[in-house]
């Protein structure tokens, strides 16, 4: 989650972005991987 978020808050478009369906696609996504990424671990 860490990465992506970071850059959209860096960017101050979080607000807009927030509604976007694609968003939380990639948000969903982020997440899935942070799971599997610590499940590896």
């Amino acid at each position: 989650m860490a990465a992506f978020q970071f850059v959209v808050k860096n960017i101050d478009l979080e607000e807009k972005v927030d509604q976007s369906p694609l968003f939380d696609g990639l948000k969903k996504l982020d997440e899935d991987l942070g799971d599997y990424l610590s499940l590896r671990e």
